[in-house]
C-alpha cells in the first residue's frame, strides 16, 4: 500500500523525468518478466537479459569532451585574485559539481542547482529535476522560487515489528529562506492535504541577494508556455535502445542454444551410416505366443 501511495503521487512529468534517467541508469527494464524463465511470454514483452549502458557511455564521452583532463574551461572574475578564485573552486569542489550537473542534464533534460555557504564552506547541490518546479522571475528569467516535492516511503518499527509508510517530503526556496516542512502522510488517493508546517530545524534565512538556485534546461530553444525542461541525450533513441539489448540477448540466447559443436558426417555416400547400429527391433511375446 505504501508503494501504491507512492505511485499516486507521481506526476506525469515525474514519470517522464524518471524514464529517461533509468534508460541511463541501467534500471528501464525492471518489472518485467525475467528473459530466460518467463517462456509463456512473448519475447518482445521480457525484460533483456543484457542491458548495454549505450546512453550512459554517450554522456561520460560527452563529459569528457567538455570538461575532462585539461579541457576544464578557465574563468576570470572582474575584481577577484585568480588565486583565491581557484581556492573558492576547490573548496566547493566545483570541478565535480560542474560533471555531475552536467551529467544530470543530459540524463533527463534538466539540471538544478543550489549554491551557499554551509559550516563556512561554499557548497553546490544538485537537486534531481524530476522532483523540482521552479518559478521564474519575469524580468530577468532567473529562478525567483524552487519547490521540491516527492512522496517516499518510510520504514519504521513498531511492537516489534516491521513497518512501511508512504509520506509527502516539501522544501521552498525563495529570495529570503530556505525552508523545509515536516513530512505530511502520502494519501493513497494522490491527494495532497495543504496542512504544511515548517522545520524549524531546518528552515532559515539564506541570506543571499536572490534566490539561489539556477536552473539550467539542456539544448533548450524556444518553446511552448509552461515547458520547464530540456533535451535529453538520448530521448529520441529509446525504442533502437531496447532493439539493441534485444538484439544482443538473442545473440546471447543463440549462443547458448545453437553454440554448442554439431555432430555431422561428411565423404560417405548417400544413406550410408558408419555409426553404430541401434537395438533389433523385437516384439513382446507371451511364453505361450501370441503378442
Amino acid at each position: 500500500l505504501a508503494q501504491a501511495a507512492v505511485r499516486k503521487h507521481d506526476t506525469p512529468r515525474l514519470v517522464r523525468l524518471d524514464n529517461l534517467e533509468r534508460f541511463v541508469e541501467g534500471t528501464q527494464y525492471e518489472g518485467l518478466p525475467d528473459f530466460w524463465t518467463a517462456i509463456k511470454v512473448p519475447l518482445l514483452e521480457r525484460a533483456p537479459a543484457i542491458v548495454d549502458p549505450v546512453a550512459d557511455d554517450a554522456i561520460q564521452s560527452f563529459i569528457d569532451l567538455i570538461l575532462g583532463e585539461h579541457r576544464f574551461p578557465d574563468f576570470e572574475i572582474k575584481g577577484i585574485d585568480p588565486d583565491a578564485l581557484g581556492k573558492l573552486f576547490r573548496r566547493s569542489r566545483f570541478r565535480a559539481a560542474a560533471k555531475q550537473m552536467l551529467a544530470a542534464g543530459l540524463k533527463c533534460g534538466t539540471a538544478a542547482t543550489v549554491f551557499g555557504i554551509r559550516a563556512g564552506k561554499p557548497f553546490v547541490d544538485g537537486i534531481p529535476a524530476k522532483w523540482s518546479t521552479p518559478e521564474f522571475d519575469p524580468k530577468t528569467g532567473c529562478v525567483s522560487k524552487l519547490t521540491i516535492r516527492y512522496a517516499y516511503v518510510e520504514e519504521y518499527k513498531e511492537a516489534g515489528e516491521w513497518k512501511a509508510r508512504a509520506l509527502l517530503f516539501k522544501r521552498v526556496i525563495d529570495a529570503t529562506h530556505d525552508t523545509t516542512f515536516l513530512p505530511i502522510p502520502a494519501q493513497l488517493t494522490g491527494d495532497i492535504e495543504e496542512q504544511w508546517t515548517a522545520d524549524p530545524a531546518a528552515t532559515f534565512a539564506h541570506g543571499h541577494p536572490r534566490c539561489p538556485v539556477i536552473w539550467w534546461p539542456v539544448m533548450a530553444e524556444q518553446s511552448i508556455v509552461g515547458h520547464i525542461d530540456g533535451h535529453a541525450i538520448h530521448e529520441t533513441q529509446l525504442d533502437e535502445i531496447f532493439a539493441h539489448d534485444m538484439a544482443l540477448s538473442q545473440l546471447a540466447r543463440a549462443t547458448y542454444f545453437a553454440g554448442d559443436p554439431q555432430i555431422w558426417e561428411t565423404g560417405v555416400e548417400v544413406g550410408s551410416n558408419p555409426s553404430p547400429g541401434g537395438r533389433a527391433v523385437t516384439t513382446p511375446a507371451s511364453p505361450t505366443g501370441g503378442p
